[in-house]
Protein backbone atom coordinates (compact mmCIF):
# COMPACT_ATOMS: atom_id res chain seq x y z
CA UNK A 1 0.00 0.00 0.00
CA UNK A 2 1.13 3.80 -0.18
CA UNK A 3 2.84 5.07 2.52
CA UNK A 4 1.84 7.73 4.24
CA UNK A 5 1.99 11.47 3.15
CA UNK A 6 5.44 12.59 4.60
CA UNK A 7 6.41 9.52 5.79
CA UNK A 8 8.10 7.77 2.98
CA UNK A 9 11.93 6.56 3.33
CA UNK A 10 12.06 6.40 -0.68
CA UNK A 11 12.20 8.44 -3.85
CA UNK A 12 9.22 8.50 -5.93
CA UNK A 13 8.84 6.27 -8.96
CA UNK A 14 7.21 6.44 -11.69
CA UNK A 15 5.29 3.98 -13.04
CA UNK A 16 7.16 0.32 -13.72
CA UNK A 17 10.38 2.65 -13.16
CA UNK A 18 11.59 1.19 -9.57
CA UNK A 19 14.64 -1.32 -9.48
CA UNK A 20 12.11 -3.83 -8.10
CA UNK A 21 9.60 -3.65 -11.15
CA UNK A 22 12.52 -4.01 -13.69
CA UNK A 23 13.81 -7.34 -11.47
CA UNK A 24 10.07 -8.41 -10.94
CA UNK A 25 9.40 -7.99 -15.10
CA UNK A 26 13.01 -10.18 -15.47
CA UNK A 27 12.14 -12.87 -13.71
CA UNK A 28 8.78 -13.38 -14.77
CA UNK A 29 9.92 -13.19 -18.19
CA UNK A 30 12.76 -16.11 -17.29
CA UNK A 31 9.39 -18.14 -15.61
CA UNK A 32 10.75 -17.29 -12.10
CA UNK A 33 7.29 -16.75 -10.58
CA UNK A 34 8.07 -16.95 -7.43
CA UNK A 35 10.45 -14.68 -7.22
CA UNK A 36 8.86 -12.31 -9.21
CA UNK A 37 5.99 -12.43 -7.67
CA UNK A 38 7.57 -11.25 -4.20
CA UNK A 39 9.19 -8.08 -6.21
CA UNK A 40 6.19 -7.17 -7.52
CA UNK A 41 4.73 -7.21 -4.12
CA UNK A 42 7.95 -4.91 -2.53
CA UNK A 43 7.55 -2.62 -5.54
CA UNK A 44 3.48 -2.57 -4.55
CA UNK A 45 4.15 -1.88 -0.94
CA UNK A 46 6.75 0.76 -1.67
CA UNK A 47 5.29 2.87 -4.25
CA UNK A 48 1.45 2.05 -5.08
CA UNK A 49 2.96 0.75 -8.28
CA UNK A 50 -0.47 0.36 -10.54
CA UNK A 51 1.58 -1.72 -13.05
CA UNK A 52 2.36 -3.57 -9.92
CA UNK A 53 -1.11 -4.29 -9.13
CA UNK A 54 -2.20 -5.33 -12.20
CA UNK A 55 0.36 -7.86 -12.49
CA UNK A 56 -0.26 -9.24 -9.16
CA UNK A 57 -3.77 -9.50 -10.64
CA UNK A 58 -2.18 -11.46 -12.93
CA UNK A 59 -0.27 -13.76 -11.32
CA UNK A 60 -3.77 -15.01 -9.97
CA UNK A 61 -5.65 -14.43 -13.25
CA UNK A 62 -3.45 -16.74 -14.97
CA UNK A 63 -2.09 -19.26 -12.34
CA UNK A 64 1.47 -17.92 -12.43
CA UNK A 65 2.93 -20.33 -10.02
CA UNK A 66 0.16 -20.99 -8.49
CA UNK A 67 -3.35 -21.89 -8.12
CA UNK A 68 -6.26 -19.36 -9.91
CA UNK A 69 -7.89 -16.96 -7.79
CA UNK A 70 -10.71 -15.07 -9.73
CA UNK A 71 -11.51 -13.15 -6.26
CA UNK A 72 -7.85 -12.02 -5.36
CA UNK A 73 -7.17 -11.14 -8.80
CA UNK A 74 -10.29 -8.82 -9.27
CA UNK A 75 -9.26 -7.32 -6.04
CA UNK A 76 -5.81 -6.38 -7.37
CA UNK A 77 -7.14 -5.06 -10.75
CA UNK A 78 -9.71 -2.95 -8.53
CA UNK A 79 -6.36 -0.83 -7.56
CA UNK A 80 -5.00 -0.95 -10.87
CA UNK A 81 -8.04 0.50 -12.33
CA UNK A 82 -7.79 3.24 -9.94
CA UNK A 83 -4.37 3.92 -10.86
CA UNK A 84 -5.23 4.53 -14.59
CA UNK A 85 -3.90 1.04 -15.86
CA UNK A 86 -6.63 0.71 -19.36
CA UNK A 87 -6.33 -3.30 -19.25
CA UNK A 88 -6.72 -3.27 -15.17
CA UNK A 89 -9.32 -0.92 -15.77
CA UNK A 90 -11.11 -3.19 -18.27
CA UNK A 91 -10.72 -6.76 -16.03
CA UNK A 92 -12.08 -4.91 -13.35
CA UNK A 93 -15.18 -4.19 -15.72
CA UNK A 94 -15.39 -7.84 -16.68
CA UNK A 95 -15.03 -8.57 -12.51
CA UNK A 96 -17.82 -5.87 -11.82
CA UNK A 97 -19.84 -7.46 -14.48
CA UNK A 98 -20.33 -10.81 -13.49
CA UNK A 99 -19.96 -10.59 -9.75
CA UNK A 100 -16.78 -12.36 -9.64
CA UNK A 101 -15.29 -10.63 -5.97
CA UNK A 102 -18.73 -8.51 -4.88
CA UNK A 103 -22.44 -8.54 -5.86
CA UNK A 104 -22.70 -7.37 -10.10
CA UNK A 105 -22.55 -4.22 -10.47
CA UNK A 106 -23.45 -3.63 -13.77
CA UNK A 107 -23.63 -0.02 -13.86
CA UNK A 108 -20.25 0.38 -12.34
CA UNK A 109 -18.82 -2.19 -14.72
CA UNK A 110 -20.05 0.38 -17.63
CA UNK A 111 -18.41 3.25 -16.38
CA UNK A 112 -14.97 1.27 -16.03
CA UNK A 113 -15.53 -0.01 -19.93
CA UNK A 114 -15.61 3.57 -20.90
CA UNK A 115 -12.30 4.54 -19.12
CA UNK A 116 -10.57 1.86 -20.20
CA UNK A 117 -11.55 2.37 -23.98
CA UNK A 118 -11.02 6.57 -22.96
CA UNK A 119 -7.43 4.93 -22.14
CA UNK A 120 -6.92 3.23 -25.72
CA UNK A 121 -8.37 -0.42 -24.86
CA UNK A 122 -10.60 -0.27 -27.11
CA UNK A 123 -12.11 -3.68 -27.14
CA UNK A 124 -14.10 -2.78 -24.01
CA UNK A 125 -16.58 -0.82 -26.45
CA UNK A 126 -17.55 -4.25 -27.32
CA UNK A 127 -18.13 -5.50 -23.61
CA UNK A 128 -19.84 -2.06 -23.13
CA UNK A 129 -21.93 -2.68 -26.46
CA UNK A 130 -23.24 -6.04 -24.81
CA UNK A 131 -24.82 -4.27 -22.00
CA UNK A 132 -26.46 -2.88 -23.80
CA UNK A 133 -27.13 -5.47 -26.43
CA UNK A 134 -28.45 -7.60 -23.00
CA UNK A 135 -30.14 -4.03 -21.15
CA UNK A 136 -28.24 -5.28 -18.50
CA UNK A 137 -27.73 -2.36 -16.04
CA UNK A 138 -28.07 -0.21 -18.48
CA UNK A 139 -30.69 0.90 -21.58
CA UNK A 140 -31.31 -1.84 -23.99
CA UNK A 141 -30.01 -0.65 -27.98
CA UNK A 142 -28.93 -3.55 -29.92
CA UNK A 143 -28.19 -0.90 -32.48
CA UNK A 144 -26.02 1.49 -30.16
CA UNK A 145 -24.10 -1.92 -29.29
CA UNK A 146 -23.29 -2.56 -33.02
CA UNK A 147 -21.95 0.93 -33.19
CA UNK A 148 -19.66 1.24 -30.48
CA UNK A 149 -18.13 -2.52 -31.13
CA UNK A 150 -17.91 -1.61 -34.60
CA UNK A 151 -15.92 1.23 -34.40
CA UNK A 152 -13.43 -0.59 -32.50
CA UNK A 153 -12.90 -3.76 -35.12
CA UNK A 154 -10.46 -1.39 -37.14
CA UNK A 155 -7.92 -1.22 -33.97
CA UNK A 156 -8.71 -5.02 -32.35
CA UNK A 157 -9.21 -7.84 -34.19
CA UNK A 158 -10.34 -8.80 -30.86
CA UNK A 159 -13.27 -7.14 -31.39
CA UNK A 160 -14.08 -8.77 -34.45
CA UNK A 161 -14.86 -11.94 -32.39
CA UNK A 162 -17.40 -10.00 -30.40
CA UNK A 163 -18.79 -8.67 -33.97
CA UNK A 164 -19.73 -12.36 -34.36
CA UNK A 165 -21.35 -12.96 -30.92
CA UNK A 166 -23.48 -10.06 -31.44
CA UNK A 167 -24.86 -12.04 -34.57
CA UNK A 168 -25.02 -15.07 -33.49
CA UNK A 169 -25.51 -14.49 -29.83
CA UNK A 170 -27.17 -10.66 -29.15
CA UNK A 171 -30.82 -9.91 -29.62
CA UNK A 172 -33.04 -11.10 -31.65
CA UNK A 173 -33.78 -8.71 -34.13
CA UNK A 174 -29.88 -8.30 -35.44
CA UNK A 175 -28.93 -12.33 -35.04
CA UNK A 176 -27.70 -13.65 -38.60
CA UNK A 177 -25.89 -16.82 -38.93
CA UNK A 178 -23.53 -15.63 -42.07
CA UNK A 179 -22.47 -12.58 -40.66
CA UNK A 180 -21.55 -14.12 -37.71
CA UNK A 181 -19.68 -16.20 -39.82
CA UNK A 182 -17.92 -13.85 -41.27
CA UNK A 183 -16.51 -11.57 -38.64
CA UNK A 184 -15.41 -14.98 -36.76
CA UNK A 185 -13.16 -15.65 -39.90
CA UNK A 186 -11.68 -12.05 -39.82
CA UNK A 187 -10.94 -12.83 -36.37
CA UNK A 188 -9.63 -16.28 -36.98
CA UNK A 189 -7.59 -14.24 -40.03
CA UNK A 190 -5.82 -12.58 -37.54
CA UNK A 191 -5.35 -15.85 -35.33
CA UNK A 192 -8.14 -14.73 -32.33
CA UNK A 193 -8.05 -17.71 -30.41
CA UNK A 194 -12.13 -17.19 -29.70
CA UNK A 195 -12.67 -16.37 -33.54
CA UNK A 196 -11.76 -20.28 -34.17
CA UNK A 197 -13.65 -21.31 -31.14
CA UNK A 198 -16.58 -19.63 -31.94
CA UNK A 199 -16.02 -21.30 -35.86
CA UNK A 200 -15.88 -24.60 -34.25
CA UNK A 201 -18.83 -24.20 -32.51
CA UNK A 202 -21.29 -23.17 -35.28
CA UNK A 203 -19.76 -25.82 -37.55
CA UNK A 204 -20.51 -28.50 -34.68
CA UNK A 205 -23.86 -27.11 -34.23
CA UNK A 206 -24.70 -27.24 -38.43
CA UNK A 207 -24.94 -23.39 -38.41
CA UNK A 208 -23.11 -23.37 -41.82
CA UNK A 209 -22.70 -25.31 -44.69
CA UNK A 210 -21.52 -28.80 -44.14
CA UNK A 211 -17.77 -29.33 -43.55
CA UNK A 212 -15.68 -32.54 -42.72
CA UNK A 213 -15.60 -33.53 -38.73
CA UNK A 214 -11.73 -33.35 -39.11
CA UNK A 215 -12.95 -29.19 -39.79
CA UNK A 216 -14.14 -28.73 -36.63
CA UNK A 217 -11.83 -30.46 -34.44
CA UNK A 218 -9.00 -28.62 -36.44
CA UNK A 219 -10.95 -24.98 -35.44
CA UNK A 220 -11.35 -26.05 -31.87
CA UNK A 221 -7.55 -26.86 -31.54
CA UNK A 222 -6.41 -24.00 -33.02
CA UNK A 223 -8.45 -22.19 -29.99
CA UNK A 224 -6.91 -24.34 -27.47
CA UNK A 225 -3.81 -23.85 -28.60
CA UNK A 226 -3.48 -20.55 -28.17
CA UNK A 227 -5.24 -20.67 -24.65
CA UNK A 228 -8.47 -20.20 -25.42
CA UNK A 229 -9.95 -22.25 -22.03
CA UNK A 230 -13.96 -22.47 -23.90
CA UNK A 231 -11.82 -24.95 -26.63
CA UNK A 232 -10.17 -27.37 -24.08
CA UNK A 233 -12.76 -29.96 -23.46
CA UNK A 234 -14.44 -29.76 -26.92
CA UNK A 235 -10.89 -30.61 -28.44
CA UNK A 236 -10.31 -33.30 -26.17
CA UNK A 237 -13.85 -35.02 -26.34
CA UNK A 238 -13.29 -34.67 -30.40
CA UNK A 239 -10.13 -36.47 -30.32
CA UNK A 240 -11.48 -38.87 -28.21
CA UNK A 241 -14.49 -39.02 -29.40
CA UNK A 242 -14.71 -38.74 -33.34
CA UNK A 243 -11.31 -40.65 -34.94
CA UNK A 244 -12.00 -44.42 -34.04
CA UNK A 245 -9.67 -47.33 -35.59
CA UNK A 246 -12.11 -49.19 -37.92
CA UNK A 247 -10.87 -52.67 -36.25
CA UNK A 248 -10.30 -51.74 -32.61
CA UNK A 249 -13.03 -49.11 -32.06
CA UNK A 250 -11.02 -47.32 -30.00
CA UNK A 251 -8.60 -43.97 -30.47
CA UNK A 252 -5.39 -44.14 -32.14
CA UNK A 253 -2.65 -43.60 -29.50
CA UNK A 254 -1.89 -40.09 -30.74
CA UNK A 255 -5.67 -39.32 -30.46
CA UNK A 256 -5.81 -40.60 -27.05
CA UNK A 257 -2.82 -38.68 -26.20
CA UNK A 258 -3.84 -35.58 -27.40
CA UNK A 259 -7.43 -36.19 -25.77
CA UNK A 260 -5.64 -36.44 -22.09
CA UNK A 261 -4.00 -33.44 -22.49
CA UNK A 262 -6.64 -31.04 -23.73
CA UNK A 263 -9.18 -32.61 -21.10
CA UNK A 264 -6.21 -32.25 -18.57
CA UNK A 265 -5.39 -28.31 -19.34
CA UNK A 266 -9.42 -28.05 -19.14
CA UNK A 267 -9.32 -29.71 -16.06
CA UNK A 268 -6.76 -27.50 -14.44
CA UNK A 269 -9.03 -23.81 -15.86
CA UNK A 270 -12.04 -24.84 -16.56
CA UNK A 271 -14.48 -23.07 -13.77
CA UNK A 272 -18.04 -23.74 -15.08
CA UNK A 273 -19.00 -26.55 -12.83
CA UNK A 274 -20.87 -27.80 -15.49
CA UNK A 275 -18.20 -28.34 -17.58
CA UNK A 276 -15.57 -29.49 -15.17
CA UNK A 277 -17.82 -32.90 -14.21
CA UNK A 278 -17.98 -33.57 -18.05
CA UNK A 279 -14.89 -33.36 -18.30
CA UNK A 280 -13.59 -35.21 -14.92
CA UNK A 281 -16.14 -37.87 -16.35
CA UNK A 282 -14.30 -38.45 -19.90
CA UNK A 283 -10.80 -38.01 -18.69
CA UNK A 284 -11.83 -41.16 -16.52
CA UNK A 285 -12.80 -42.78 -19.74
CA UNK A 286 -9.60 -41.94 -21.62
CA UNK A 287 -7.85 -42.85 -18.15
CA UNK A 288 -9.34 -46.61 -18.52
CA UNK A 289 -7.91 -47.51 -21.94
CA UNK A 290 -4.87 -44.99 -21.89
CA UNK A 291 -1.49 -46.33 -20.16
CA UNK A 292 -0.45 -45.03 -16.44
CA UNK A 293 3.29 -44.90 -18.47
CA UNK A 294 2.29 -41.69 -20.73
CA UNK A 295 1.27 -39.88 -17.73
CA UNK A 296 4.22 -38.14 -16.77
CA UNK A 297 4.88 -37.08 -19.81
CA UNK A 298 1.77 -35.69 -20.87
CA UNK A 299 1.20 -33.85 -17.64
CA UNK A 300 4.53 -31.97 -18.45
CA UNK A 301 3.30 -31.12 -22.06
CA UNK A 302 0.20 -29.80 -20.64
CA UNK A 303 2.39 -27.49 -18.03
CA UNK A 304 4.86 -26.48 -21.14
CA UNK A 305 1.55 -25.23 -23.08
CA UNK A 306 0.44 -22.98 -20.52
CA UNK A 307 3.83 -21.54 -19.65
CA UNK A 308 4.69 -20.58 -23.35
CA UNK A 309 1.37 -18.91 -22.90
CA UNK A 310 3.00 -16.61 -21.18
CA UNK A 311 6.49 -16.40 -22.48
Amino acid sequence: MALLAGCATTANKGIGESDEMKAAQTALSMGEYDKAYKLYLEAEEKYDDPLAQFTLGNFFRSGWGREPDAVTACQWFGKSAEGGIPFGQHLFAECLEHGVHQKADPLSAAHWYTEAAKGGHVVSNCHLGWLHMTGTGIGKNPNRALELCAAATARSPAAMTWMGRYYLEGDQSIRNNTQAWGWFKQAAEYRQPAGFYYLGLMLEKGMVEEMPAEATLGMYEQAATRGCISAYYPTGRLYFESRRHPETGLPTEEDLAKAYMWLSAAKKRVEDETQLQATEALLQQVLKIMPETWIKDLNERVERHFKELHS
